[in-house]
């Protein structure tokens, strides 16, 4: 994941899309989204072949949304 981060952040800094002073930034930023839907993506399919997919979507779209508001205080990721 950090290595796909770095990647995208170098081509993000060849394309002029992002300062140079920005590019730590710019690669935790893409970490953390690439992380998010790849745990979210494999929760969700694990979780499908459990339990009906409208409760599987509604809890973890729910989770996330309610994580996103309240700035991820209640749960800690693999990324803080």
């Amino acid at each position: 994941m950090k290595v796909f981060a770095q990647k995208m952040t170098r081509w993000f800094l060849k394309e002029g899309i992002v300062d140079p002073e920005r590019a730590e930034w710019c690669a935790y930023v893409i970490e953390s989204r690439v992380f998010t839907l790849v745990s979210l993506s494999l929760v969700i399919l694990i979780g499908a072949a459990l339990f009906p997919i409208e409760d599987v979507l509604l809890l973890n779209f729910g989770v996330a949304f309610f994580r996103k508001k309240t700035s991820g205080l209640h749960l800690k990721s693999a990324l803080s």
